[in-house]
């Protein structure tokens, strides 16, 4: 069974990350997924793909690119840095749920699709968690979004208080004023 494992750059500072890269693959994993910070950075700017680069360079495994990949500009950027064809991606691909589909050639996503993707999101999440924890992940991702869409600006807005999903389904379906005139969001 392939076992594979993600690491920070470290916990307080990088000074171990390669001898923990190194340990890692004494360990026998399959490949290995850095995220470009440490765990005190969090998850503030700047990712430093430079430092994934140099660990890809002296171990034999695989690895993969983790950290601050938002657009297709910054997936680009990523695989220069670093030097890795692979990456994970993360909040990028909540903000974007095609952000995939983009970063593999294909066409870059509009609203009206994103907003597709938001409907079958909210059915696939109903029975996952309490109310206002669904309600918390839909507000989560309009807030990602906003990032490239502004019409997400206006509806987070609008259900930033909710915590019934009932109430989040019926201002996510309104037609609120033209920003989301004829994409009703329903689940």
């Amino acid at each position: 069974i392939p076992v594979s494992v993600k690491m920070r750059l470290g916990n307080e500072d990088m000074d171990l990350a390669l001898d923990n890269a190194l340990g890692v693959q004494e360990a026998g994993a399959a490949w290995l997924t850095v995220h470009g910070r440490t765990k005190r950075q969090g998850y503030r700017p700047p990712a430093y793909w430079d430092r994934i680069g140099a660990i890809r360079e002296r171990v034999t495994l695989p690895v993969i690119a983790n950290g601050e990949i938002w657009t297709l500009e910054d997936a680009r950027r990523c695989q220069a840095e670093s030097g890795c064809q692979d990456m994970m991606l993360g909040r990028g691909a909540v903000a974007n749920p095609l952000l995939t589909r983009e970063v593999a050639g294909g066409e870059p996503a509009g609203w009206p699709e994103v907003l597709a993707v938001l409907r079958d999101f909210g059915a696939d999440i109903v029975g996952t968690g309490s109310e206002a924890q669904l309600c918390g992940r839909v507000k989560q991702w309009l807030s990602y979004s906003r990032r490239r869409w502004p019409e997400a600006g206006p509806l987070m807005e609008s259900v930033k208080r909710e915590t019934r999903l009932a109430d989040l389904r019926a201002i996510l379906g309104r037609d609120s004023g033209g920003n989301n005139a004829g994409q009703v969001v329903s689940f």
